[in-house]
């Protein structure tokens, strides 16, 4: 291991369940455009090829791969990448060290590795021990499908204003063979020898016609299989088992999809979509109207694996935004929540407002009650109390209307189980409908109040106008949010629990998450599991992570940041 790399750092060979972790990770690599996404699984498939993951606590941090060419004297190393979070860590050297020795170990007839670079990446330490063959111009553009026609218009045009079209002939594989037989064809087209296919850089040995020729059936099939079969319709109960079919692996099976989707079907102030190619579901998207109307937020989004990077997901959300600007012409702003590292492309139209910690750890059955046990003695050892109170529908209403929001909600922006709310009056009554747990202490001056148990359960909130019941909650201090657990895919009984914390203040964060949980399993069905997705503010990560250490963590994401757009 290099003195840089995190301790835990390990090498292993890249799975098809990695493959969330890997897309995850690649965010944002070459603007959007990463092949290595669309080409991962197929990958996994090449017998030529190896590939390998580094993984951190549990978690995919770094990827590389080699595949064998020139009849297995030549390894071209590709595919490169390491989360943002570990960049400058040695995270990228441990790999390629292990791919080395990997190939000196397994591969002894190779006996030289290519590679390729974009010119802003080659350092001295590279040219220090590669040799560079060759360098070509890139010239990339877009062109949007509706400019498509008036494109190649354009382009003929310019053909004929110097000397219209030179005729183009499409080879066979045994005219290509007969073609690179012929040493001054290979010496005047190809320098050094060396043929690059989409980026990736072979010699012309006999065995690359095998692989450019195997590679054909797959373009073919992206170009007929393209966005023009694709359409987009409201979503409906008859297409669960079709959005399911498409959300394997999604937040590595914590997914709250299965559990939501009847249930979004049923709220009149929400709509979803699904994209559809060859009449099966290839994508989903949803939009909920809140902020009393004026806001719409984007939920759900997903793309099924084999359709990724083919522009699904842009094609989905503009029909939403379209569907926005038709029928609720009032909504001036849109907004999201997401993991951490979006793409340039998206910081681009939306603007941050607010990111927390995310924490996640898993809490099997049998290991329940010890978890509470040791929770409650982490608490117990802290200096002070904060007593932890339940609050009723009337006293969150007053309290919402006596406090200044941005002592605990930055920008004015709530965010419950990853949904992103302003404090307007229609949110608080629809968190109410969703059976959300609220839990306050007062950090200033801590007093003794009775805690909710599982016997009462929050009433319906009632909205009077004037409304003004005496309350012990007084303006700022410390706030928590949750809802009932529910059952995500992964089976055997594992359950999903989400707590949002609110205020900086660490002894009252603590104290939360325990009572927090210890209702939630009052709840949890017999036999049940759960996985805790805790949000808090990032100046509390630290604490709360030594307060979970030695409960088994469950990696997704480590932020969650809140995006919002004026459309």
């Amino acid at each position: 291991m290099l003195e840089n790399s995190p301790p835990d750092l390990q090498m292993v060979p890249a799975t098809a369940q990695d493959y969330d972790e890997f897309v995850s990770m690649s965010a944002g690599i070459h603007g959007g455009l990463d092949s290595r996404v669309f080409r991962y699984l197929l990958w996994l498939k090449d017998p030529l090829r190896k590939m390998f993951l580094a993984k951190s606590e549990g978690k995919v941090v770094g990827f590389l791969c080699f595949m064998l060419v020139d009849d297995g004297t030549t390894a071209v190393a590709d595919g490169l990448r390491v989360a943002p979070w570990m960049r400058g860590r040695g995270v990228a050297k441990a790999l390629q060290k292990f791919c080395l020795d990997n190939l000196h170990s397994n591969h002894p007839t190779v006996t030289k590795i290519r590679f390729f670079l974009g010119p802003k990446d080659i350092e001295p330490a590279v040219l220090n021990k590669y040799h560079l063959l060759n360098s070509k111009a890139l010239i990339s553009v877009v062109i949007p499908y509706e400019q498509m026609e008036e494109k190649i218009k354009l382009l003929e045009h310019r053909l004929e204003g110097v000397g219209g079209r030179r005729p183009l002939v499409a080879l066979s594989p045994s005219e290509v063979l007969r073609l690179f037989e012929d040493p001054c064809t290979t010496e005047r087209l190809l320098p050094k020898g060396l043929l690059i296919q989409s980026w990736f850089p072979l010699s012309t040995h006999r065995r690359f016609l095998h692989l450019t020729h195997t590679a054909v059936p797959q373009i073919v099939a992206m170009s007929e299989n393209s966005l023009l079969d694709v359409q987009i319709v409201p979503a409906t109960a008859g297409d669960y088992d079709g959005v399911m079919s498409i959300s394997g692996g999604i937040y590595n099976g914590a997914d709250y999809l299965p559990c939501r989707y009847h249930e979004w079907l049923r709220d009149p102030q929400r709509r979803m979509f699904v994209a559809k190619s060859e009449g099966k579901v290839v994508g989903f998207d949803s939009y909920l109207l809140v902020d009393g109307g004026v806001t719409a937020v984007v939920q759900g989004l997903r793309v099924a694996p084999w359709m990724r990077g083919r522009g699904i997901a842009g094609v989905i959300q503009q029909f939403c935004f379209d569907a926005l600007h038709y029928e609720h012409p009032e909504v001036s702003k849109v907004r999201l929540t997401r993991g951490e590292d979006p793409p340039a492309a998206m910081m681009s139209k939306y603007r941050l407002m607010h990111s927390k910690a995310i924490i996640s750890v898993v809490i099997p059955n049998d290991q329940l009650e010890a978890t509470i046990k040791l929770l409650k003695q982490r608490v117990e050892s802290e200096d002070g109390t904060c007593p932890v109170h339940s609050m009723s529908p009337e006293e969150v209403l007053s309290w919402f209307e006596n406090s200044t929001s941005d002592e605990l909600f930055p920008k004015g922006i709530l965010v419950q189980d990853w949904l992103p709310l302003s404090t307007h009056r229609s949110n608080l009554q629809l968190l109410q409908q969703r059976g959300v747990l609220w839990c306050y202490s007062n950090t200033s001056k801590p007093h003794t109040h009775k805690s909710l148990h599982a016997s009462q359960k929050p009433t319906s909130l009632s909205l009077p106008h004037n409304s003004t019941p005496t309350s012990p909650f007084i303006p700022g201090g410390f706030l928590s949010l949750s809802t009932p657990p529910i059952s995500v895919p992964l089976g055997d009984g594992m359950h999903r629990y989400d707590i949002d914390l609110f205020g900086t203040d660490p002894v009252a964060a603590k104290s939360h998450i325990l009572h927090q949980v210890t209702e939630a399993l009052r709840v949890l069905p017999t036999g049940g599991s759960v996985i805790c997705f805790l949000s808090a503010e990032e100046t509390l990560r630290a604490e709360l992570t030594r307060f979970c250490q030695g409960i088994a963590p469950f990696f997704v994401v480590r932020e969650q940041l809140v995006l919002e757009m004026d459309i």
